[in-house]
C-alpha cells in the first residue's frame, strides 16, 4: 500500500532524527551506512519533510531545512566540517538510488579538515559559500561532494577557497578518491602559514620533507597574494604521479632561516613556489648580519638518489668587515673560519655566493663556494704586524678545494705591491 508522510517540526537535533530513520526500516541500508559514517550532529531548524512509502519501503523523501551548528565526519577524504549555520536542502528517490541536494553556508564559528592531506584544522570567525552533494548506491557508492567559491576569514588568513570531493566504491571491493583543492589568499600570517602545507597521513615523503623545510624556514613575515593547490588522489600508497601539490606566495617584512648553520635574513621581500618536491625562493631584498642581498634565490631539488638538497645564490654587498663577521657565523667550514679570524679589514666587498645543503641525508656536508671581491681595502694582520692598503682583487674559497690561488694589488711599505693569496 503507499502512504505519504510530512513532518513539520521548529527544531530536531539531527544525530536523534538520524537515530529514528535509521531505526525505523524505511532507509536502504546504503543510507543507513552513510548516516552512521558521516555521524551528523547539530540541529534542523524550520524542518519541512514530505516523503512516500510503498509496501513499507522508502520510495521518495525531500527535506529542507535551517540548519545550525551542523558537524559531519570526514568520509574517503572528504572534508571533516563543523560549526555549519545556514540552509539544507535535499532529495531521495529509490527508484535512482541517488540523494542529491545543496547547503548555504554563512557561518561565524566554522572550521574545515582534510584528514587526509592536512594534520591541521582550519578554524574561521567567518564563512560564506555552498555546497552540492551527491550520493549514488545504485552500484556500489558514489559521493561527490563540490563547493562554490567560499569566502573565509581567520585571524591567521583572509582568504577564497573551492573545493570538489569525490568517492567511489565499486561492489568488488575497489575504491576511488579525488580531491580537487584550490585556496587563494590576499593576507596570511607567516608564523600560521604550516596550517596550509601539506603534512598529513597519505603525503609522500618526498612532499611531506620539503614542506617541513619550508615551514621552519619562514620564520615569520607579512604573507599576501598567497594560493595553493591539490589535485589527485587522497588515497594512501597511490603513486606520486597520481597528486600533486603547488603553491605560491610573496613575504614581506620577513625572517627566513636556510639552515641552522647560517645566519638568519631578516627584512625579507621574496616569492616563494612550490610544486610538489620543489621550492623556488627569489629574494628581491634583505639582510642578514649587516649585509646586503641582491638577487638571492634558493631552490629545493630532489637527486638521482631521492635525496633532497637546498641550493643557495646570489650576490652579497657590504663592509668587508660585516662580510668576514658573516663568515665566522656561516656553515663554512672551520678551516676557512680560521683563515680570516685574525684579519682585521676597512673598505666594502661584493660577493658571489654558492652553497648546497643536504635536507635529512645522512652523512652528507654541506658544499659552499664563495667568491669575494674587494675593492681598496685596508687590511691589517696583527699576527705579522702587517698593514696593506689599497688592496683591491679576488678572494675564492670552496668546501672541496679550500681557498684557490688567487692574485691581489695593494701597497705595502709605500709601494706598490702583488700578492699571491693561496
Amino acid at each position: 500500500s503507499a502512504q505519504d508522510i510530512a513532518v513539520v517540526a521548529d527544531r530536531v537535533n539531527i544525530d536523534l532524527l538520524s537515530g529514528v530513520a535509521s531505526a525505523s526500516g524505511f532507509l536502504p541500508p546504503e543510507i543507513n551506512d552513510q548516516l552512521r559514517q558521516y555521524s551528523l550532529k547539530g540541529a534542523f531548524e524550520n524542518l519541512n519533510i514530505s516523503s512516500s512509502l510503498a509496501n513499507d519501503e522508502l520510495k521518495t523523501l525531500a527535506l529542507s531545512s535551517n540548519v545550525r551548528a551542523v558537524a559531519a565526519n570526514s568520509v574517503g577524504g572528504s572534508p571533516n566540517l563543523a560549526g555549519i549555520d545556514g540552509f539544507v536542502e535535499l532529495e531521495f528517490d529509490a527508484s535512482t538510488g541517488i540523494v542529491s541536494g545543496v547547503g548555504e553556508i554563512e557561518s561565524s564559528n566554522f572550521s574545515m579538515n582534510f584528514p587526509n592531506i592536512f594534520s591541521s584544522t582550519w578554524d574561521y570567525g567567518y564563512v560564506n559559500g555552498a555546497l552540492d552533494f551527491m550520493i549514488d548506491i545504485s552500484d556500489g557508492q558514489e559521493i561527490r561532494l563540490r563547493s562554490s567559491v567560499i569566502v573565509a576569514e581567520s585571524n591567521a588568513v583572509d582568504a577564497h577557497a573551492q573545493f570538489a570531493s569525490y568517492l567511489r566504491r565499486y561492489p568488488d571491493g575497489r575504491r576511488e578518491s579525488e580531491l580537487d583543492l584550490y585556496v587563494g589568499a590576499s593576507r596570511l600570517d607567516g608564523q600560521q602559514k604550516n596550517l596550509y602545507l601539506p603534512d598529513g597521513p597519505n603525503i609522500a615523503d618526498g612532499l611531506r620533507n620539503t614542506m617541513q623545510w619550508l615551514d621552519k624556514a619562514v620564520l615569520a613575515g607579512d604573507v599576501s597574494n598567497a594560493g595553493i593547490i591539490y589535485r589527485g588522489s587522497t588515497l594512501p600508497g597511490v603513486s606520486v604521479e597520481l597528486k600533486t601539490f603547488q603553491s605560491y606566495f610573496e613575504i614581506e617584512q620577513g625572517q627566513l632561516l636556510f639552515s641552522e648553520d647560517w645566519p638568519e635574513i631578516n627584512d625579507l621581500s621574496a616569492l616563494v613556489f612550490t610544486a610538489d618536491n620543489d621550492v623556488d625562493v627569489e629574494i628581491r631584498g634583505g639582510r642578514s648580519l649587516n649585509l646586503s642581498l641582491d638577487g638571492a634565490s634558493g631552490e629545493v631539488r630532489q637527486n638521482l638518489d631521492d635525496e633532497s638538497w637546498l641550493s643557495i645564490t646570489g650576490n652579497v654587498n657590504g663592509l668587508t668587515s660585516d662580510g668576514l663577521t658573516y663568515l665566522q657565523n656561516a656553515g663554512v667550514g672551520e678551516n676557512l673560519k680560521e683563515e680570516f679570524s685574525g684579519w682585521q679589514v676597512q673598505g666594502g666587498f661584493k660577493m658571489d655566493v654558492d652553497v648546497n645543503i643536504p635536507l635529512g641525508v645522512p652523512d652528507a656536508e654541506t658544499k659552499v663556494r664563495l667568491e669575494m671581491a674587494v675593492l681598496e681595502n685596508q687590511l691589517t694582520l696583527p699576527e705579522y704586524s702587517l698593514t696593506v692598503s689599497q688592496l683591491s682583487g679576488p678572494v675564492i674559497f670552496d668546501t672541496e678545494t679550500g681557498v684557490e690561488e688567487t692574485s691581489l694589488s695593494g701597497n705595502i711599505f709605500g709601494r706598490p705591491a702583488n700578492f699571491i693569496l693561496s
